[in-house]
């Protein structure tokens, strides 16, 4: 319960993304007429822009919060007070968390909306539309809770983690080439274990240096590079037993 009580305390706060909401999906109907008015865009290009603006605005808001929300709070030591409280920093972390990717999901259901009712978008893509998009906002707000604590921290970890991404891009990109040169059947299986297994080490990343109550950003930040190195590395290895048992 602690949980969804931070929970809505994030919707509160960020209630003006309704009306941002709200503006896009009006925009993303308007301009494609306003262009077929003065001879431009085709009337096929609504639907177009509606989905362009659902999938910006969804990924934009999940992003945005993410980047702002818990990075601001422990760079200004606001968890304070929450914690003087008998509550857990993962009851609180959780619930922000879980309240920008509903304000994110609802905002992108809030741009849907005037094409659904419209009827120029079949209910069941619409839906299947902002499910797929709900799915692919989590590692979007893991990824802009890490960059915000990075961007608050401005710690020499970031390079780091820049060294240990350019390598793990390095080690992917040789691994695929190999997979595909064997006739690529085992590509698309790779592709897909490595993407899941970035977005469970970007979950460990956000919830492990959090997992003992600590609100030092700088001690944060050390936690979070080591686990995105180490997660990185532990990846990289499987991927090259995959390779070895491929070529076997």
């Amino acid at each position: 319960m602690k949980t969804l009580a931070f929970t809505g305390r994030e919707l509160r706060e960020n209630r003006l993304v309704w009306a941002g909401a709200a503006f896009t999906a009006a925009m993303a109907w308007a301009w494609p007429w306003l262009r077929h008015l003065r001879g431009g865009a085709p009337e096929g290009t609504a639907l177009a822009a509606v989905v362009a603006a659902h999938l910006g605005c969804v990924f934009a808001v999940a992003g945005f919060l993410a980047f702002r929300g818990i990075p601001g709070d422990l760079g200004d030591r606001r968890f304070s007070f929450d914690l003087a409280q008998p509550v857990g920093l993962g009851a609180l972390v959780a619930g922000r968390l879980l309240g920008a990717w509903l304000l994110a999901i609802g905002g992108g259901a809030v741009v849907l909306a005037p094409a659904l009712l419209g009827g120029s978008l079949p209910w069941g893509h619409g839906l299947g539309l902002l499910g797929l998009s709900g799915v692919l906002a989590l590692p979007v707000l893991l990824a802009g809770h890490l960059l915000g604590i990075a961007w608050r921290s401005r710690s020499a970890w970031i390079l780091v983690d820049l060294a240990a991404a350019a390598l793990f891009l390095r080690s992917q990109a040789a691994l695929a080439q190999g997979l595909l040169r064997k006739g690529g059947g085992w590509l698309d299986g790779f592709m897909l274990g490595t993407g899941l297994l970035l977005v469970l080490l970007l979950a460990l990343a956000v919830g492990l240096p959090l997992a003992h109550g600590r609100t030092d950003l700088a001690r944060v930040r050390a936690r979070q590079s080591l686990v995105l190195v180490a997660g990185l590395a532990v990846i990289t290895a499987a991927g090259c037993l995959l390779a070895v048992f491929a070529r076997s």
